[in-house]
């Protein structure tokens, strides 16, 4: 339950912070998913649609967010011996992208990825991954993909 709880205040982040487009799923988040103690959310157009027009805490409006996404896929753990495990393939993916913005303390690390058309952005890779103590380990990956500008990843 707790993993569970976990994967869905990451999905509901990603979904205030980054406005975007997406199209198809990721296959390796989809391989991913299949392997114990992962977590996996795939939230279709459909879906995020029928958030349009919904306000969070009184002033976050996402309908400008919204109607820009495809869908949004977030990929989570919890086991430090699986999330060694799924880096590796995080970072294969995230090798074919043009790095953004990396950074790294204390054992923690956020890695944004993306790939351009132009001026504008066609995915979106965000990895984060949390080593605080040997106990506790956490991992956290949100894949997005679409048209969409670096002024649309500011408006939230």
């Amino acid at each position: 339950m707790k993993l569970s709880n976990y994967i869905l205040n990451t999905m509901f982040a990603a979904m205030l912070l980054i406005p975007a487009s997406l199209t198809a799923q990721n296959k390796t988040f989809e391989n991913l998913a299949k392997k114990e103690n992962v977590e996996y959310v795939y939230i279709p157009q459909s879906m995020l649609k029928s958030m349009d027009g919904m306000q969070f805490n009184g002033s976050i409006n996402l309908s400008q967010a919204v109607n820009k996404l495809k869908s949004v896929e977030v990929l989570a753990c919890l086991d430090p011996v699986t999330i060694e495990m799924i880096i590796p393939a995080l970072k294969e993916d995230a090798d074919k992208m043009e790095t953004l913005s990396k950074v790294i303390d204390e054992g923690d690390s956020v890695e944004i990825y993306a790939v351009r058309n132009g001026e504008r952005f066609s995915e979106l890779y965000i990895i984060n991954v949390t080593r605080s103590d040997a106990d506790k380990h956490e991992l956290s990956a949100i894949y997005i993909t679409g048209d969409f500008s670096a002024d649309d990843l500011k408006n939230l």
